[in-house]
């Protein structure tokens, strides 16, 4: 008979051994990667964005904030601010040169960890990744894909059929899934060329879905950290 503290651990390490990246199989080289693909997926330029934000959380329950994010892709930095509908401030915090700043932050938005979340989860929304790809090919579907490695040991996967379907896995150093990001493609694209929505999920036991509805796009003259958003 299995000790029962065994077993709790059996169970734990189950999932970990079992884990492990989807296999990119090398292509022949007339089915090289050609065109902008995957820079092309993610925001070019400086902009400031609103997006009406359905947030569902790990047990089912749903709210709707609005997310104002002033993004550069030039510099790799962000402003953003999440409020309620009626205009309350919940969270502001600006990333810059590798540096983040928090300005304001009200429970919950203020447990610890929360405020690194947020801004990785813009960045892995908005920005390309900052490395070089290591590997790249098709997976066992035939679509495309690129491997990157990720500073804290984990990988995101970028997989593209073209412009309007693509999906953003990323994994932890375990291989085990934390991350998506995909446009909702019936939802179409707006007049700026960027997808009307978005959807970002967070898998593991504290899970949570974000449903981004893009309102408004404005494009910035000026660097995001030198003009703060004012709600």
């Amino acid at each position: 008979m299995i000790h029962l503290s065994r077993l709790i651990l059996l169970l734990i390490c189950l999932p970990i051994a079992c884990s492990h990246l989807p296999d990119i199989q090398p292509t022949p080289p007339d089915d090289a990667p050609t065109g902008s693909f995957p820079a092309s997926i993610f925001l070019q330029g400086d902009w400031q964005l609103l997006h009406a934000i359905e947030a569902t959380g790990p047990g089912g329950g749903k709210q709707t904030l609005l997310g104002l994010s002033q993004i550069s892709s030039h510099t790799r930095s962000a402003h953003c601010v999440m409020m309620t509908l009626e205009g309350m401030v919940l969270f502001q915090a600006t990333f810059d040169d590798g540096t983040l700043s928090v300005q304001r932050a009200v429970a919950p938005f203020d447990r610890p960890g929360m405020a690194v979340g947020i801004v990785e989860d813009l960045r892995m929304v908005f920005f390309t990744p900052d490395r070089p790809y290591i590997q790249t090919g098709r997976l066992y579907d035939g679509t495309r894909a690129y491997r990157y490695q990720l500073p804290d040991g984990g990988t995101q996967d970028i997989e593209t059929q073209d412009q309007a379907h693509w999906v953003i896995h990323r994994y932890d150093r375990r291989h085990r899934l934390v991350r998506t990001v995909r446009p909702v493609s019936d939802q179409g694209r707006s007049e700026q060329g960027m997808p009307n929505q978005i959807l970002l999920e967070a898998h593991g036991l504290v899970g949570y879905q974000l449903r981004m509805t893009l309102v408004e796009a404005q494009p910035l003259t000026i660097h995001p950290s030198s003009k703060k958003v004012n709600p």
